[in-house]
């Protein structure tokens, strides 16, 4: 376009482009928001064994948003997507306005540390996290993909 400098615009053409392309082979494109800067994580799980292995951990980022996200990998995954399919990946993304009332449903009080909190509340349930997440009290947003 006249007056646009190299590089310029690249990135809105490059979304059209995209989305396009996912239109034609009938899918549906969606660009998620990067993620803040972390600035706290622990590791909530990383495990392997002859289905693969599964890693999952949570970050509090710099807007006091919280994170969780999940990765599994191997033959376990495939077990529940098909062959072909060896990965699975998947967030939990709560608002800063949520992560106090997710700490008083983890069992935590005023004060508390949501990572420290979180990752023992994950050890004594097996990480069962996803309905607490999804409730209308949290209000997670959540995202997956597999390939």
């Amino acid at each position: 376009m006249a007056g646009m400098t190299e590089g310029e615009g690249a990135p809105e053409r490059m979304e059209e482009i995209l989305a396009e392309v996912t239109r034609q082979a009938g899918g549906t494109f969606h660009i998620y928001p990067r993620p803040g800067r972390a600035v706290r994580q622990v590791v909530l799980r990383d495990a392997r064994d002859d289905k693969g292995r599964q890693f999952q951990a949570a970050a509090l980022e710099d807007d006091g948003t919280l994170r969780i996200t999940g990765h599994d990998q191997g033959p376990g995954v495939s077990e529940v997507f098909g062959a072909g399919i060896t990965s699975y990946e998947w967030v939990y993304v709560v608002a800063p306005d949520r992560v106090e009332v997710l700490l008083r449903h983890l069992g935590g009080g005023d004060g508390d540390d949501v990572l420290k909190v979180l990752a023992a509340w994950h050890e004594q349930t097996g990480g069962r996290i996803s309905s607490l997440l999804r409730s209308p009290e949290i209000g997670a947003e959540f995202s997956n993909w597999h390939s």
